[in-house]
């Protein structure tokens, strides 16, 4: 075992005695570390990433146009409740809330949800590894559900028309 598993493990030790047996700080630090990861990769994207006239995500220094990625389109023919995150985020990271919208309304609860993820996780890193309690709050465990009720739900509106 390396000198850092025997930190992390340390720090599961030290932890109150109502973690469960499993408890594993190198697990938590794995998934706040990727989460964290993740959220700055997406956000810093879409402040990279532009859109041209046609409303067609590019790659600046690159004026590379990249593919529909939505497989729901391409075979489908269906729009699917993810359908214009991408350019939504954009246009949210560019000012162009108005734009987002057009793009994916639930850009309005999608984009603050992620840009949170990124404060609650080095937090919750920072915490772990200096031999902190992170925090326990068992109803942000139910965040992501509503999010993704929201998502759908937006989806269910624009597939009949009402939105």
């Amino acid at each position: 075992m390396t000198e850092k598993d025997q930190n992390l493990e340390t720090i599961a030790s030290e932890q109150p005695p109502f973690r469960p047996k499993f408890y594993s700080a190198k697990r938590d630090v794995a998934f706040h570390g990727l989460s964290l990861l993740f959220s700055v990769i997406v956000l810093g994207l879409s402040f990279y990433l532009q859109l041209n006239q046609s409303k067609q995500v590019i790659v600046p220094e690159m004026d590379a146009v990249l593919p529909p990625t939505c497989v729901s389109r391409i075979i489908l023919g269906v729009n699917c409740p993810g359908c214009g995150m991408t350019r939504a985020f954009i246009s949210v990271s560019h000012g162009a809330w108005c734009q987002a919208w057009k793009f994916n309304p639930s850009i309005v609860f999608m984009y603050p949800f992620l840009a949170v993820q990124i404060p609650w996780h080095a937090i919750q890193l920072w915490l772990i590894l200096s031999h902190r309690r992170a925090f326990e709050l068992k109803w942000v465990a139910a965040i992501p559900a509503i999010v993704v009720s929201g998502m759908l739900t937006v989806w269910v509106f624009r597939v009949l028309g009402l939105l």
